[in-house]
């Protein structure tokens, strides 16, 4: 195919991708070379990709997200409500905050479930969001360890709760 002008495209990149995930931002950005887009970033530090987002003058995020605990609720409401959202202002009103605050409301967990489907599928619909991976973390110990539990958020390990058996 013939070779065309490249559209270069706003980037709002948290600071991880210029460090621990480089080799990971370097694939999204020949992938999008590869279809005519430049990505230039914003700046490389956490208030740099921190105005860019909440001034909503990025073309494009690539950030990151983790959980305050383990619900559906904290990545729903926490991202895509239109106000409170992360990220909800980019994408304005597409009908799914009415969807979130049922999904918050909800008691009765087979509801709850079907509320928060409808939100993924409407995600998916409407590509509003591209969850490309999730941080996953390893944790050995040996036998001999006690106290070892991980956490949900920062610290994983309260290491001040470990000791070794002699």
């Amino acid at each position: 195919r013939p070779p065309r002008e490249s559209v270069e495209l706003l980037g709002a990149i948290h600071p991880i991708f210029f460090s621990e995930y480089a080799a990971f931002l370097e694939e999204i950005t020949q992938a999008f070379r590869e279809i005519g887009y430049t990505i230039r970033s914003a700046g490389s530090t956490m208030p740099e990709y921190m105005a860019a987002r909440q001034t909503e003058k990025a073309d494009i995020i690539i950030g990151r997200w983790g959980a305050d605990y383990p619900d559906a609720d904290t990545f729903v409401h926490g991202i895509l409500h239109s106000q409170e959202g992360f990220l909800g202002r980019y994408w304005g009103d597409t009908g799914i905050d009415p969807l979130i605050e049922r999904g918050r409301t909800e008691t009765d967990p087979r509801i709850r479930h079907t509320i928060y489907r409808e939100i993924e599928e409407l995600v998916a619909r409407e590509a509003l969001l591209l969850p490309l991976f999730h941080d996953q973390v390893g944790c050995f110990a040996r036998p001999e360890v006690e106290g070892l539990s991980l956490g949900l958020t920062n610290p994983l390990i309260a290491y001040d709760q470990l000791s070794v058996r002699r």
